[in-house]
């Protein structure tokens, strides 16, 4: 009898500690609603800026950004390096710590490198953006600003 008691006490105790280590390593699941969230919101507006005839160099523009550094070359940079290809923006070099060279003619940075001035650079991470910016602050003077910032402005 008291062997079934300790297997089951082991069995509990067990399965407790494999819950928790379980849960300590697995990425909260909110943050990465949340990170997806913030993607499809951005690009929902992209497109309904887009439909209603606003191209995002038109959104630069009015700001006064013609020469740009982008950070952040996931799908969200990429897509907008190849939105501002063939206009008058100006990508000076775009900043990622892990892609290297993925675009034709554009230099790449990795954010530990010195970095050029330009009329602002475009941050493509939104919920990473007030990291991204405490970071670039300190090297760059000028506008360091959220894409998502951009498309909601208007």
């Amino acid at each position: 009898m008291r062997k079934i008691g300790n297997f089951t006490l082991g069995l509990v105790l067990g399965s407790f500690v494999s819950y928790q280590i379980v849960k300590y390593f697995e990425p909260p699941k909110k943050q990465k609603t949340d990170k997806f969230k913030s993607y499809y919101n951005m690009l929902t507006r992209w497109l309904e800026l887009e439909d209603n005839n606003l191209a995002i160099d038109k959104l630069f523009k009015q700001y006064g950004y013609n020469k740009i550094a982008i950070y952040g070359m996931g799908k969200i940079g990429m897509r907008l390096c190849n939105q501002l290809r063939n206009t008058d923006i100006e990508i000076a070099y775009v900043i990622d710590q892990y892609a290297k060279n993925v675009l034709d003619n554009i230099c790449f940075k990795d954010p530990q490198d010195k970095l050029d001035e330009v009329d602002a650079v475009i941050v493509t991470i939104p919920f990473a953006y007030f990291e991204i910016k405490n970071q670039l602050t300190m090297k760059l003077e000028c506008p360091i600003v959220s894409l998502e910032h951009i498309l909601f402005e208007v």
